[in-house]
C-alpha cells in the first residue's frame, strides 16, 4: 500500500498539498486502519494538466492499441486477487462471498471494453442513409477528452471500473477521485497502470474529500465530461457545476431508498 499522504498524478506518486488527514476504518471492528489525505485544489490542478496534456497522443492511439492496456488492467486485477478480495472486506466491510462477485465483476468490465475499444475502430466512418442527392454522410465517434470520475464507498474497484474502463476505450484522460471512505483497493489501479506501461497523464488518481478534491474537479474549467455516482444532494451540485462551460455529466445517484429502524429493534444485531 502506498503512502496515503501521496497522489497519483503523470505516473509519479507525489506528495498530495492537503495537510488535513482523514481516518480510514475497518467497519466490522470499528477500527483505523489507516489515513488519508483530505487533499488539495492543487493536486486537482497538476492531476488535470497531465490528462490535459496526455490526451492528444492518446486519443490518437487505436482501439487496437488501446484494448492492450485495459486487458492489462483485467490481468493485473486477477493476479492479485486473494489480496484485493481481503482488502475490500478490511476497507468496505463486504463479506467475503460478495467481495469475490464485485472483483470478478470489475475484472470482467475492463475484459468488456477492451472488445469495444477493438470494435470501435471499424464503426468509424460508417455511412449514413439519408435521402438528400448530392451529399454523403458518415459518423464518427470521438472521445469526450478528459473527464473526472468520483466513486462512491460501497463499491470500491466495481464503480471504477464502470468508469474508467469506458473512458479509456473511448480515448479519454482521465482523473477519479474515490471514495475517502474505502480508498485502499482503488491505489492498485495506479500500480497496474504503471506495470502496464501506460502513458503518463492518461490515469491520474486523487485521494481526498468532496470539499478539497471532488469540489474543484468538477468545477474545472479543462474537465470536458463528469461522472459521479453518489447522492442527490452532492449531484445537485455536481450538475450546477458541470453547467458552467455547458460540459457533459453522469449521475448516477442514491438515497432514495431509507432504512426504518423501529423500537422493538436489536439494535447490536
Amino acid at each position: 500500500m502506498h503512502k496515503l499522504d501521496h497522489q497519483f498524478i503523470n505516473n509519479e506518486w507525489v506528495k498530495s498539498h492537503g495537510e488535513r488527514r482523514l481516518a480510514v476504518t475497518n467497519p466490522f471492528e470499528e477500527t483505523v486502519i489507516a489515513e488519508v489525505t483530505a487533499g488539495d485544489a492543487r493536486d486537482v490542478q497538476a492531476a488535470v494538466a497531465a490528462a490535459a496534456e496526455a490526451f492528444e497522443g492518446w486519443q490518437a492511439l487505436s482501439g487496437d492499441e488501446r484494448a492492450v492496456y485495459l486487458e492489462a488492467f483485467a490481468e493485473g486485477l486477477t493476479s492479485r486477487r486473494e489480496a484485493l478480495v481481503e482488502m475490500s472486506c478490511r476497507n468496505n466491510g463486504k463479506i467475503r462471498a460478495e467481495a469475490e462477485i464485485d472483483l470478478d465483476d470489475a475484472i470482467g468490465c475492463y475484459r468488456f471494453y477492451a472488445a469495444q475499444a477493438r470494435a470501435l475502430d471499424a464503426r468509424q466512418g460508417a455511412e449514413v442513409a439519408h435521402d438528400v442527392e448530392g451529399y454523403a454522410a458518415h459518423t464518427y465517434h470521438e472521445p469526450a477528452g478528459v473527464v473526472g470520475l468520483i466513486t462512491p464507498w460501497n463499491f470500491p474497484l466495481v464503480t471504477s471500473a464502470w468508469k474508467v474502463a469506458p473512458a479509456l476505450a473511448a480515448g479519454c484522460t482521465l482523473v477519479i477521485k474515490p471514495s475517502e471512505v474505502t480508498p485502499l483497493p482503488e491505489q492498485v489501479m495506479a500500480e497496474i497502470a504503471l506495470e502496464a506501461g501506460l502513458p503518463a497523464g492518461v490515469f491520474n488518481l486523487l485521494h481526498g474529500d468532496g470539499e478539497a478534491i471532488g469540489a474543484p474537479l468538477t468545477r474545472h474549467p479543462r474537465i470536458d465530461k463528469i461522472s459521479f455516482t453518489g447522492s442527490n444532494v452532492v449531484g445537485e451540485k455536481v450538475m450546477q457545476a458541470a453547467a458552467c462551460g455547458t460540459r457533459g455529466v453522469s449521475l448516477e445517484l442514491g438515497g432514495k431508498s431509507p432504512i426504518i429502524v423501529l423500537d422493538d429493534a436489536d439494535i447490536e444485531e
